[in-house]
């Protein structure tokens, strides 16, 4: 059976997120109320991958942009795919999540203009927080607590 032609033209895009902890905390931003998706929604700082980027350098490059961190990826952790359909194309995107340390100990999060807040998060907070997709909220808590433990100290 052949597979229905889509009405748009498809993209297919790669990005990648960071799990940033610090003193048993995840590092989130939150998104604009005025976004067309995902308004207000707490999300992991990252973003697209560029061409012929691999994916750990477009992780260092979009967490400087979005929070002026200096990360080191520790390893790759839970992915995700989801697919947004915009007024004139359809994006079908891979997000490939890696948990993260902040290189410098001292060096604090700001926010960007991409985003409306930043802030950390304890799991405790991640489960119970309602502005957050579930794929993001399961990929943080699927990071092991023995992961947690070995990385979160890093960085105080």
């Amino acid at each position: 059976m052949k597979a229905k032609k889509p009405s748009k033209p498809l993209l297919f895009r790669i990005v990648t997120a960071g799990i940033i902890w610090k003193n048993n905390q995840a590092l989130l931003l939150q998104r604009p109320e005025n976004e067309e998706f995902y308004p207000g929604i707490w999300e992991l700082p990252g973003g697209t991958r560029n061409f012929n980027e691999s994916s750990t350098d477009a992780l260092t490059r979009e967490v400087r942009e979005e929070t002026g961190l200096d990360i080191t990826s520790i390893k790759p952790i839970p992915t995700f795919d989801y697919v947004l359909e915009k007024h004139n194309q359809i994006v079908d995107t891979t997000q490939i999540n890696f948990l993260a340390t902040i290189n410098d100990p001292l060096q604090k999060p700001r926010v960007s203009l991409e985003h409306k807040n930043i802030k950390w998060f304890t799991l405790k907070e991640i489960k119970a927080l309602d502005k957050i997709t579930e794929e993001t909220r399961r990929s943080i808590i699927e990071v092991t607590q023995q992961d947690v433990d070995t990385y979160s100290n890093q960085s105080l």
